[in-house]
């Protein structure tokens, strides 16, 4: 009998244990991993719920540096089994409301201020709602679909405000041959 209390209580020392750290070292591996895809980048991850048999989720990512990009991302979410897991594949991949801002910098052809957009994926659709940029002294808002198979489908519909022609003449080096003045607007 004394022998299984020492059992009993060494594993629920060990599950406590694991439960506390596990989350921990989650949340430090995937900012290790951030940190080498977007170098010399803050990133921060809020949270993280792990479920060994089937899911794993990261809450409130940002990755962010200075005055180039800053993205938010609510979850990310990998859902798997143990036939997934044998194969070394992911099942399933999730990834809800990420906010992303661009900044293009100046030696660019066309100036792009910034970009924002929330993106979300779908099975094998790639989604860019609200999507918007400033350029040419105009804005361009819209959405874009993007299919992410083999064949790579698109689907835009964008909005121009306001493009001034005369700056798209002068990023473009066309002054020697061609003279535009004016206003852009319309759908695409």
């Amino acid at each position: 009998m004394r022998r299984l209390i020492y059992i009993l209580i060494i594993v629920f020392s060990l599950t406590l244990v694991i439960s506390i750290f596990t989350r921990p070292l989650i949340i430090f591996l995937a900012k290790r991993q951030l940190n080498a895809v977007f170098i010399d980048s803050k990133v921060a991850i809020g949270g993280c719920s792990f479920k060994p048999t089937n899911q794993l989720s990261l809450f409130d990512i940002e990755v962010k540096k200075e005055n180039t990009y800053d993205f938010k991302v609510e979850e990310i979410r990998f859902d798997y089994n143990l036939f997934s897991i044998l194969k070394e594949r992911i099942f399933k991949f999730y990834i809800s409301d990420v906010l992303g801002v661009i900044n293009l910098p100046q030696r660019s052809i066309l100036k792009i201020k910034e970009i924002k957009s929330k993106v979300r994926l779908e099975g094998r659709d790639l989604f860019l709602d609200s999507l918007s940029a400033q350029t040419l002294g105009g804005d361009i808002l819209g959405d874009l679909k993007l299919n992410l198979d083999r064949n790579a489908e698109y689907l835009v519909n964008l909005k121009v405000i306001n493009l001034d022609l005369g700056s798209f003449i002068k990023d473009f080096n066309l002054n020697e041959k061609l003279e535009l003045s004016g206003k852009l607007n319309g759908r695409v």
